[in-house]
C-alpha cells in the first residue's frame, strides 16, 4: 500500500469513526465512556476491512498466475471456498462457500487465486446474485474457458437476525457461461460437486 493510500485509509477511518460516534449517541444514550471512546474506531477499521475489495486490482491479482495449458480440456473444480460479504441493503454480513468449475481453453489459473478472487470480489457491499455473476464474468474474461459455472451458498444475517428471523435459511445462486449452459455439462458439474 502506497503512503498516499495509507493516508487515505487513515482519513477514511477517522471520518467513519466520527459518524459512528454520532450514531452510537443516538442508538445507545447509556453507552459507557469506554464504548464511546473506542468502539467507533473499531467499527471503522472493521468496515474498512469489509470493503477493501474496492481498492484491490483484479489484473494485479490474476495476471501473474495465468498459465498456458494446451493439452488439458477436462473440468477443473475448486470448491468449499469460504467467503464473507456485506449485504448492501442492510449492511449486515452474509457468509458461506463458493464452488467454481471451468473447462480450460488453452489457459489455467493458479489454484490459490480462486479463493483470493472470491475474497476480493466479496469484500464490497454486495448482493449474492451479483457476486456470483461477477466472479464468473471475471474468470471468463481472463481465462476465456470453454465453460464456467459458479455456485454460491450463503447464510444472510439480515434474514436470520431481523425481519423474518429464519435461522436455518440458506440461499444458493448459480451463474453459468459457455459449455455449462448445456444441461448435460451442468449435470456433470453437479456430479463433481457432490462426489465424495
Amino acid at each position: 500500500m502506497s503512503s498516499r493510500s495509507l493516508d487515505e485509509k487513515i482519513d477514511k477511518e477517522e471520518i467513519i469513526s466520527n459518524h459512528m460516534r454520532n450514531i452510537l449517541e443516538i442508538a445507545n444514550p447509556d453507552a459507557t465512556e469506554e464504548i464511546m471512546e473506542k468502539t467507533p474506531m473499531r467499527y471503522a477499521k472493521a468496515l474498512s476491512e469489509f470493503t477493501e475489495g474496492y481498492y484491490q486490482s483484479i489484473p494485479k491479482l490474476l495476471n501473474d498466475a495465468i498459465f498456458e495449458c494446451d493439452n488439458y480440456f477436462e473440468p477443473i473444480l475448486v470448491k468449499e471456498i469460504s467467503f464473507v460479504s456485506t449485504c448492501e441493503h442492510h449492511l449486515l454480513p452474509f457468509f458461506g462457500e463458493a464452488a467454481i468449475c471451468y473447462i480450460p481453453n488453452q489457459k489455467i489459473l493458479g489454484l490459490s487465486k480462486f479463493p483470493r478472487l472470491v475474497q476480493c470480489v466479496s469484500k464490497k457491499f454486495q448482493l449474492q446474485e451479483r457476486l456470483t455473476r461477477d466472479i464468473a464474468n471475471i474468470l471468463n474474461e481472463y481465462l476465456s474457458p470453454k465453460g464456467i459455472v459458479v455456485m454460491m451458498k450463503a447464510v444472510h444475517s439480515c434474514m436470520c437476525l431481523r425481519g423474518v428471523k429464519s435461522w436455518n435459511s440458506e440461499t444458493r445462486t448459480v451463474y453459468k457461461l459457455g459449455a455449462f449452459e448445456d444441461k448435460e455439462n451442468f449435470r456433470m458439474f453437479m456430479d463433481l460437486l457432490n462426489a465424495k
